[in-house]
């Protein structure tokens, strides 16, 4: 059975509080509609308040038992709450402030409904307001699929993480990784763990800041920007590192090199950008650029297309560079931040397809770390909000590199290891030949089970695992930690920037994996089991 999507524009009879429709596009009644701005384009209903509502035609192809699922988005604090009825049968759903209007997030009912066959009506009743409707689905759940129970038997656990070890196989063997303070790089079938660490030597890690004021410091109250406060984050806790930049701006002793102009936008960094990778060659670039194509009004519309294009010439050019690109940070004037929310809302997604197709590119969100009162004037952060830039860039680092000096080697040894527990930081998983279990572990992980019957295990709140070699029919993906079958949504990669022939698994706003190759409409009961 398919997927059923309503649209919220496409409503049959409505109550709207306001004359006109303040959007401007797609009708002419007094519904207020305006362009999504979603992943998956379209049109999208605001200006909300309490007490409006909107009805729809519903055609229900056979009887089920039905998830359903809300595409909505919020700017403000405030009740966004509304429900939502089918015949006899009303479900009430809140929605929290998602970051912007145009950051969309599903919101799901806390319970199935059971709907038989044939014509419906759906109404939508706000109870609260200030919030956007993009549109809603309905996603079958079968009572006849059964979600099977499994037992994980990891057999004997050995704990890995200090480097140079070998395990060897007792019998059903399992590698925990857990307690790494790096990325590992884990293959089960030629038996090597290479840790994405620094290696032990005189060579420093390199680092270019690039962006604009904000990265080359502004204000006379912290002329270094972030960059003073990094320093001192990275040297404190055993990095080895230089910063590098055709730039030089700062006071007191740091490395004061860097490649941020002031008043600079996306197409002005990628103007000079590969003069500064051929010079400097540089290790890591930390990128965070866009604020001055807002506060320039330089067609926004494009400035995500022209972020992606940044990035592609960057990694392109220099693909042995890890490239970190954060979210810009807010505005006080609302209008502006505003838009500043709806540019950071297409960031992650553009550096996660990036990242699928294997590019060293890892995205920082700098922007849920600050607010308005880490800005000394609309846009230049005051010496507390640089230094929680400058967290934000340190916490980001441990998922691809280590303190040169932390771990006592760079390997570890395998022989005949049946399953890999990876680390909270991104790690890259192959299995062997046989049957595995992998868990890919908190971070952002690549995991690809080669042969075997292979079961990837999957928990809430463990980042997002890009799965590469899924076989419908064999592998399983295994529901852990309380997570069950109903909580999840299976959608297609294209809703969220990956390619159309690949599948999302989501749990709320949570991505949990990307099957990558494996077409949503592919997607079975009979592919999940529950420990």
């Amino acid at each position: 059975m398919n997927i059923i999507n309503i649209e919220a524009e496409d409503y049959i009879t409505f109550e709207d509080k306001t004359s006109g429709n303040i959007g401007g596009v797609y009708r002419n009644d007094d519904v207020d509609i305006e362009n999504s701005n979603d992943s998956n384009g379209g049109y999208s209903v605001g200006w909300i308040e309490t007490g409006e509502s909107l009805t729809y035609n519903l055609i229900i192809p056979e009887d089920c038992n039905y998830k359903l699922v809300v595409r909505a988005a919020s700017a403000v604090d405030g009740d966004h709450s509304f429900t939502i009825s089918i015949g006899t049968q009303s479900r009430e759903l809140n929605l929290e402030n998602t970051g912007g209007w145009y950051a969309w997030e599903n919101v799901y009912s806390p319970e199935l409904l059971s709907l038989n066959a044939g014509e419906h009506e759906l109404k939508i009743e706000m109870l609260g307001s200030h919030f956007n409707l993009n549109y809603f689905q309905l996603i079958p759940i079968n009572n006849n699929d059964k979600i099977q129970e499994i037992n994980l038997d990891f057999g004997n656990i050995f704990n890995g993480g200090i480097g140079n070890q070998t395990f060897e196989d007792t019998g059903i063997d399992t590698v925990n990784y857990t307690q790494t303070n790096s990325g590992i790089n884990a293959n089960l079938n030629d038996g090597i763990v290479n840790y994405n660490s620094v290696l032990v030597t005189d060579t420093p890690l390199t680092i270019m800041p690039l962006g604009d004021s904000i990265t080359e410091g502004y204000l006379a109250s912290d002329y270094g920007g972030y960059r003073d406060d990094l320093w001192s984050l990275l040297t404190n806790n055993g990095y080895n590192i230089d910063f590098v930049g055709n730039r030089s701006r700062g006071s007191g002793n740091f490395d004061k090199d860097h490649a941020g102009v002031t008043g600079e936008r996306i197409d002005q960094v990628a103007n000079r950008v590969n003069g500064l990778l051929n010079t400097y060659q540089p290790d890591v670039v930390l990128l965070m650029i866009g604020t001055n194509d807002i506060l320039q009004n330089n067609n926004l519309d494009d400035a995500p297309n022209r972020l992606s294009n940044l990035i592609d010439q960057i990694t392109n050019l220099s693909p042995n560079t890890h490239l970190f690109v954060a979210s810009i940070p807010p505005d006080k004037n609302p209008a502006r931040n505003q838009l500043v929310q709806q540019y950071n809302s297409f960031i992650p997604s553009i550096v996660n397809s990036k990242w699928v197709a294997g590019k060293n590119v890892t995205f920082v969100d700098i922007f849920s770390q600050m607010n308005i009162y880490d800005l000394e004037d609309d846009v230049h952060p005051t010496p507390t909000g640089n230094n929680k830039i400058a967290q934000s860039w340190y916490n980001a680092l441990p998922n691809i590199y280590t303190p040169h000096n932390s771990l006592n080697s760079n390997k570890d040894t395998l022989n005949n290891i049946d399953n890999i527990i990876g680390t909270n930081y991104n790690d890259t998983l192959t299995g062997s030949s046989t049957d595995n279990i992998i868990v890919g572990g908190a971070g952002n992980d690549v995991l690809t089970g080669d042969a075997g019957a292979d079961k990837f295990v999957l928990a809430s709140g463990s980042g997002t695992d890009i799965i590469t070699d899924f076989q419908v029919g064999e592998d399983l993906l295994v529901l852990s930690n309380n997570l069950t079958y109903d909580q999840i949504n299976i959608v297609s990669g294209s809703n969220f920037g990956y390619s159309s022939n690949d599948t999302l698994i989501l749990n709320q706003n949570q991505h949990l994996a990307v099957l990558t190759g494996i077409e949503a409409n592919s997607i079975t009961p009979d592919i999940f089991a529950i420990s």
